[in-house]
């Protein structure tokens, strides 16, 4: 049987990330929607803080939501800071294999997290359930891995954040908003339902097809 992590109360710290009232002292009901403020990084489908290199064949882009903005860029960084204050739960290094349910899932240690093979995310039936991934290093897929939603989970309310530069594998199926303090890389010939938010350099792959979240 699978193994679903668990939602973690989320503490006042959080505050940022949330939409609602707590439910009790101990935090805030797991079916209360979650948001982060993106400001105007929100605005793109791609946004890089320095060279944006775009492969062949990438299909679903739109010209007027990718670019590279230093402004934009500053709302992005303070989003990213603003979760690294976040309670959240502490999980494995490794998310591949995995069950989600929504929350704030830590890497152990600040270690970066790699994602090695597929990763289900478990909207409880709850459509605003929100997902967010959290490493102060850096974030990896290997090739080939796909990122599952089930039982009403959304891309639009999946946050993939790094601290340090995200890499991701050949012909992956990617889910939502992927957010590094550092350069963006994606494989080839990947899916991705999704946005890609980066401090520094963003290359994205040859054949790669975009949706939008």
């Amino acid at each position: 049987m699978e193994k679903i992590l668990p939602f973690l109360a989320l503490s006042a710290a959080s505050a940022l990330f949330v939409v609602g009232s707590p439910a009790s002292s101990a935090g805030l009901s797991s079916h209360l929607p979650f948001t982060i403020q993106l400001a105007t990084a929100g605005e793109y489908q791609v946004l890089a803080g320095a060279a944006l290199t775009v492969g062949a064949s990438v299909d679903g882009l739109e010209n007027d939501a990718i670019g590279v903005s230093s402004d934009a860029v500053v709302d992005l960084s303070a989003a990213i800071a603003s979760i690294s204050g976040v309670g959240g739960t502490t999980g494995t290094a490794d998310l591949g294999g995995l069950t989600y349910a929504p929350g704030v899932h830590l890497s152990p240690g600040g270690a970066a997290i790699a994602v090695t093979g597929d990763v289900v995310l478990d909207g409880q039936n709850d459509p605003n359930s929100s997902f967010f991934f959290y490493t102060p290093a850096a974030l990896n897929t290997t090739a080939s891995i796909t990122m599952t939603l089930i039982n009403g989970a959304q891309a639009k309310n999946v946050y993939w954040i790094a601290g340090g530069a995200i890499t991701t594998g050949a012909s992956d199926i990617l889910v939502g908003t992927f957010m590094s303090n550092a350069a963006i890389t994606t494989g080839a010939s990947s899916i991705i339902t999704g946005r890609l938010l980066a401090a520094a350099a963003v290359t994205v792959g040859a054949s790669n097809i975009f949706l939008r979240p």
